[in-house]
């Protein structure tokens, strides 16, 4: 198994019929980011293809971190669901209030274009099989499962 400090890795030995990653940031913000990317990343192939012509503003609020991160991808997926758009860059503010984690989200990306973008599977909701999201020392890391 590959060492890596930060950003996403898929994992290939989690779930034979989903798709699994682990992503590690020193922040709660990168760490959604890094989330949202691999999101992406497993949809199309490049990221680097994806313009930013079309921004979306959202918030999402929930009662632990790991139900805020498993709705955030959930918004994810209901914006490529609904409007046909996929994320290059998310930009999030975590803070916690009270027994509250509250998060606002501002994506940039663009629609989907076969003939533009190689595309992958089609993601079609998260999972809470082995869900979690966590801080250990200074970094914090999150497992996802993607149902596609």
């Amino acid at each position: 198994m590959r060492l890596f400090i930060m950003g996403y890795r898929f994992l290939e030995d989690v779930s034979i019929a989903d798709v699994a990653f682990i992503a590690k940031a020193a922040d709660l913000q990168s760490l959604f980011k890094y989330c949202s990317d691999a999101v992406t990343n497993t949809m199309v192939k490049n990221i680097k293809d994806i313009r930013q012509n079309v921004k979306k503003k959202f918030h999402i609020k929930a009662k632990d971190i790991d139900m805020l991160l498993f709705m955030f991808i959930e918004k994810i997926i209901y914006y490529k669901d609904v409007y046909g758009l996929v994320f290059k860059d998310m930009r999030s503010r975590i803070k916690k209030k009270g027994n509250l984690y509250l998060g606002e989200f501002e994506a940039s990306g663009e629609k989907l274009d076969g003939m533009k973008h190689d595309l992958l599977v089609d993601v079609k909701a998260a999972t809470f099989h082995m869900l979690e999201v966590k801080k250990s020392g200074k970094m914090w890391s999150a497992m996802v499962v993607l149902d596609i």
